[in-house]
């Protein structure tokens, strides 16, 4: 019988456990590290983006993802075009949006990255500027 999900959903998706959510939304402080969603608990993510509306540059900037206390990726705007990261699945996070000339970014946060303690997403802010990010998460906890 047809779950509406794609084959693939059904790997990565938890067995038990409903999917949640997590928002944040605000502007960052210039050359800081900021935590935008942190969650404790066992499960997985099932998928997310960051955006980043600025008045400058921010082709220096990272999301990085912290799992079970451990940094696994992050890597700055630039680099992400420089190598062509732009397909989930490929990296943990992968470029969506690249615009230099109106400033705005975002990055995809591929799904099916599992946590044993906890994930935690940062926006390091890395030119100066004072940048409006927003991140969105869907994960589960079992």
């Amino acid at each position: 019988m047809a779950s509406g999900l794609a084959d693939y959903a059904s790997e990565i998706r938890p067995r038990s456990g409903g999917a949640l959510w997590d928002l944040f939304s605000d502007e960052v402080d210039a050359s800081d590290i900021t935590s935008m969603i942190s969650v404790n608990g066992k499960g997985a993510i099932l998928g997310g983006f960051v955006f980043l509306d600025s008045a400058a540059s921010q082709k220096n900037g990272l999301v990085r993802l912290k799992i079970d206390g451990v940094f696994i990726a992050g890597l700055a705007f630039h680099v992400m075009v420089e190598f062509g990261i732009s397909k989930p699945w490929t990296h943990p996070l992968y470029l969506l949006c690249y615009d230099e000339q109106d400033y705005k970014y975002s990055i995809g946060l591929s799904g099916g990255i599992t946590f044993e303690e906890s994930f935690e997403l940062l926006y390091e802010e890395s030119d100066g500027a004072t940048p409006l990010v927003v991140a969105y998460v869907n994960y589960a906890v079992l």
